[in-house]
């Protein structure tokens, strides 16, 4: 867990005043209810180390809990056909999130976290476009009442963490030996 609370604090060092928004890759249905193997976003993983599907990380690096994850919620009931979740609990306890909240509670959580930060790191193109665009209105509606910063420009994250990941750790190299 180490390694990934050291890239979050490498990351979140490129962001400045800015808030960091990373997805997490979706489940993908081949046929009827057959799925494709998941596989998560690889950016999303080398930042969390966390390994389910509609999750998203934000970083903050100043706000009092700055690596958030929003997260499915636990449910026994599927997860008797489709195996464990961490849920909430889970993603503080085992992912070492300062806060998790399920992904419900995004747009909510996202429009207060705006205000105050002058950029935005987010890859345009993702599944959850409509509900960071909404939330970034929102603040931004909230901000001309009340002349609060929002964010005035999106910055795309990938060369960032591409950077990031060139250079590999020791365990890293063994993995992929």
């Amino acid at each position: 867990m180490e390694r990934f609370s050291q890239r979050r604090r490498q990351f979140a060092s490129s962001l400045g005043n800015g808030i960091a928004i990373v997805p997490a890759s979706r489940e993908v249905t081949r046929n009827n209810d057959v799925d494709h193997v998941f596989r998560q976003s690889s950016d999303f993983f080398f930042l969390t180390g966390f390994d389910e599907p509609e999750a998203i990380a934000l970083v903050d690096p100043d706000h009092e809990a700055p690596y958030v994850l929003f997260v499915r919620p636990r449910d026994p009931e599927l997860e008797a056909w489709n195996g464990r979740r961490a849920g909430v609990d889970g993603a503080v306890a085992r992912f070492g999130a300062d806060a998790a909240y399920p992904l419900a509670e995004f747009d909510k959580i996202l429009r207060k976290r705006l205000l105050e930060r002058s950029s935005l790191w987010y890859a345009i193109g993702s599944p959850i476009d409509d509900r960071v665009l909404g939330a970034l209105g929102r603040a931004r509606s909230l901000s001309n009442r009340t002349g609060t910063m929002v964010p005035e420009k999106i910055v795309n994250p990938d060369s960032v963490l591409a950077e990031l990941r060139l250079i590999k750790s020791p365990d890293e190299v063994e993995a992929l030996r």
